[in-house]
């Protein structure tokens, strides 16, 4: 294979990196029931990607682990309460 052709396969690979990457946070920040399992895929996989599209991934990444500490923090709440 010639260098074009292994930049075109890079690249077309970096797409699809991408749009799995970006499927499986969506479906976490939406349907939060596997987000801890999704977040961990998400972390391993990151790493395959650069520049931009890995930032704003990142930031998504980010975003999901907040919601999570978020409603774990909500729920070990509410169980003190009704604990009280």
């Amino acid at each position: 294979m010639n260098k074009l052709k292994l930049a075109e396969l890079r690249s077309k690979t970096d797409r699809q990196l991408v749009a799995l990457i970006s499927n499986r946070l969506d479906a976490a920040l939406h349907f939060e029931g596997d987000a801890e399992s999704i977040c961990d895929e998400v972390s391993a996989l990151l790493p395959c990607l650069s520049g931009e599209k890995r930032r704003r991934l990142e930031a998504t990444l980010f975003q999901l682990r907040n919601r999570l500490e978020d409603s774990s923090s909500v729920s070990e709440m509410r169980v003190e309460t009704a604990c009280s």
